[in-house]
């Protein structure tokens, strides 16, 4: 928004208003840098790894895959003051929150991630968010987890659909894309942004798989798939992976490999 603001014609109202503005601003911009700036984390070459558990797998992360160097472990608030001293006391037998990795498809080296304005293509990001609690209506099956609520909240009208859909609605205008083994909906554009929703339905249990994918005006492009994970943590956990739609055509093995990173650094015995 501030951007958009001083790429056009400065009026003299406008200029007044920023100059208003600008105290309040800079005090934002400072509490989101003190918060997000890991300034006084130790270097990879002190501590190489990260430590934690999603439930009973326990994990030792090579710092160099995640983003900001770090987990999120599940009892540190970390838009707190004062959160990387409690952060720094947590270890192998502590639960951790959310872990992101930034990796480079198919290599699955560290990267730089997933970024919007990219060309590199390749850059994936994938976050493991491990589920704090499962609810009663999910059900007591826990190898599965049903994603049609997401479904509907992305063929939602604040989503850019016309209207929200009904899951009537969504199975008359659905139509299977073979290439993907995937159901998918193209709502158009919204504000010069082309969307379209895909999905993979499992016989008599609902929605395994959603991806979400934005084309922007300047050939970006951006798609976010989300999934079940049911055996990383108590109460299982989610995983989504954000891509450049130019691997839409590989989003089974994008799956299999980031799970089979995540893998990776499971350990047993500490």
């Amino acid at each position: 928004m501030i951007l958009d603001f001083l790429r056009k014609p400065i009026q003299l109202k406008h200029f007044l208003i920023f100059i208003l503005l600008s105290p309040i601003i800079i005090v934002i911009l400072s509490v989101i840098v003190s918060v997000l700036e890991p300034s006084d984390i130790p270097s990879l070459k002190e501590k190489p790894y990260e430590c934690g558990s999603f439930g009973d797998q326990k994990m030792r992360i090579d710092r160099r895959y995640l983003f900001f160097a770090r987990v999120e472990y599940q009892d540190v608030s970390y838009w707190e003051k004062g959160y990387r001293e409690l952060h720094n006391t947590k270890d192998c037998n502590d639960q951790i929150g959310n872990a992101t990795f930034l990796v480079k498809w198919p290599e699955m080296h560290p990267s730089e991630g997933f970024r919007l304005s990219s060309n590199q293509h390749s850059d994936i990001a994938f976050t493991l968010t491990q589920r704090s609690i499962w609810k009663d209506e999910w059900g007591d099956d826990k190898t599965f987890f049903d994603y049609t609520p997401s479904l509907k909240f992305y063929l939602s009208e604040r989503m850019g659909a016309r209207k929200d859909m009904s899951i009537s609605e969504i199975n008359s205008e659905k139509k299977f894309n073979s290439s993907l083994s995937l159901y998918e909906i193209d709502l158009g554009e919204q504000d010069n942004i082309s969307k379209r929703i895909y999905w993979k339905e499992e016989n008599g249990k609902g929605i395994s798989v959603v991806i979400a994918c934005d084309s922007y005006p300047d050939g970006a492009t951006a798609c976010e798939l989300n999934s079940h994970v049911p055996n990383y943590g108590f109460n299982t956990s989610s995983l989504e992976i954000d891509f450049h739609s130019e691997l839409l055509p590989h989003w089974k093995q994008l799956q299999r490999d980031s799970l089979k990173l995540i893998d990776s650094f499971n350990v047993r015995g500490i």
